[in-house]
């Protein structure tokens, strides 16, 4: 097994052996079953609001033309989406938010071809995500081989990242990037692309929507964020139905972790067994909610 491309045995089984692992998933990644997903997915009744918060969202990041087409093109209901995401780090963050962007991209055009159906690229920007300290920096390999590491200063303790407002001093983070990257000929513009949209962004999720859509936006991504306004409106009914089957879920998921065990692979998911995969933000901080003894 090649441990670069395939850093775990069950992603690797999942790859190229799927019998091997086909009771623990109902799909696997070959196209007669993207095909068989597909038409088993019912149509949803909120499609309507969702177009218009993903309209007004992506205006608002200044969205080129092929963007709203495609959010257009999700008015139909045999239009289908091929959707990944990424925590909203400072300046884009790890080199691979750029290779979900484009793997998201890049299926969405293959899948459209080969379905004869319209599918569109969208990227989730998960401003939800309260782990400041993981995604106020990045690292950067200097010419040398040195590892430099830029942040943004801040203490924002179970703060969503769409909850934190830019601050002038975000910048010197920026004015550090210029000193340790070399000068090429690309350098002056994306420089230019990161400082624009942190003067426009409101908070670091939007900083870093604002970027990916300068850098994406060409080839028609969809931005999606769980805090735009409109959004709790469709969070509503979800979380009813999870509430609903939420203890259901816990045990197949645990059970689901003891039969991966008893086969050799890792455990997938790691939770204490009162933890209902379901968080509330309450005064600007988001907690995780527990069930213990049938309350939360």
């Amino acid at each position: 097994m090649d441990s670069a491309i395939y850093p775990t045995r069950i992603f690797h089984d999942y790859n190229k052996e799927f019998q091997k692992v086909r009771s623990f998933y109902e799909f696997s990644s070959a196209f007669d079953h993207i095909k068989a997903r597909k038409e088993s997915l019912p149509d949803i009744d909120h499609r309507g609001l969702l177009l218009d918060i993903l309209q007004s969202y992506n205006k608002k990041l200044e969205a080129p033309a092929c963007v709203q087409d495609n959010i257009e093109d999700l008015s139909r209901p045999g239009t289908t989406v091929v959707i990944g995401g990424q925590q909203a780090g400072l300046f884009t963050g790890p080199l691979y938010t750029s290779y979900k962007a484009l793997e998201i991209i890049n299926s969405a055009r293959q899948l459209t071809e080969k379905m004869g159906s319209k599918v569109v690229p969208v990227f989730w920007v998960d401003s939800e995500d309260h782990d400041f300290l993981e995604a106020n920096h990045i690292k950067i390999l200097k010419e040398g081989r040195e590892i430099e590491k830029i942040w943004i200063p801040g203490s924002y303790n179970k703060c969503p990242l769409g909850h934190i407002a830019m601050e002038k001093d975000y910048f010197s983070a920026l004015e550090e990037l210029k000193r340790v990257t070399p000068d090429t000929e690309f350098k002056d513009k994306y420089i230019r692309i990161i400082e624009e949209s942190g003067q426009k962004a409101e908070n670091l999720a939007e900083w870093f929507a604002r970027i990916m859509m300068k850098l994406w936006g060409s080839e028609g991504l969809i931005l999606f964020d769980p805090l735009a306004p409109g959004v709790e409106k469709i969070k509503a009914k979800f979380l009813e139905l999870f509430y609903q089957g939420e203890g259901d879920f816990r045990q197949a998921r645990d059970k689901a972790g003891e039969a991966l065990k008893k086969e050799g692979y890792e455990l997938q998911v790691q939770k204490d067994y009162q933890h209902t995969n379901l968080f509330v933000i309450s005064h600007g901080r988001r907690y995780p909610v527990y069930e213990e003894n049938g309350r939360y």
